[in-house]
């Protein structure tokens, strides 16, 4: 469930007239079903033409962004949308792919 502080700070986020909205770790400690739900109204502040800066360690999040940018030890190390970033085979892939193998069954030996 998506926390009251959590409501008012989108809230304030849409309604406040500022081009640039920065949302660090905004779904974190959140179920599956809230985590879509802030993930889909950050979405919506793109979608009205503000740049949002999002700031997070569950990579599937980010999928949709238009660029994203991969920092280790403080630097930029790479940058892209998703498939440029999963075509690279660099860092960003190797964490998605750990991230997404949790969420998939084990194969059993034949």
């Amino acid at each position: 469930m998506v926390s009251g502080g959590q409501r008012i700070g989108l809230g304030r986020a849409h309604y406040r007239d500022a081009g640039v909205v920065i949302f660090d770790e905004s779904a974190v400690a959140l179920d599956p079903r809230a985590e879509i739900e802030v993930f889909e109204r950050v979405s919506d502040l793109a979608n009205e033409g503000r740049a949002v800066v999002l700031v997070t360690h569950r990579l599937a999040s980010v999928r949709r962004a238009d660029r994203t940018y991969v920092l280790d030890r403080g630097e930029v190390v790479e940058q892209g949308t998703h498939d440029k970033l999963m075509v690279l085979d660099g860092r960003y892939a190797e964490l998605y792919t750990l991230q997404a193998s949790q969420h998939q069954d084990p194969v059993s030996p034949s």
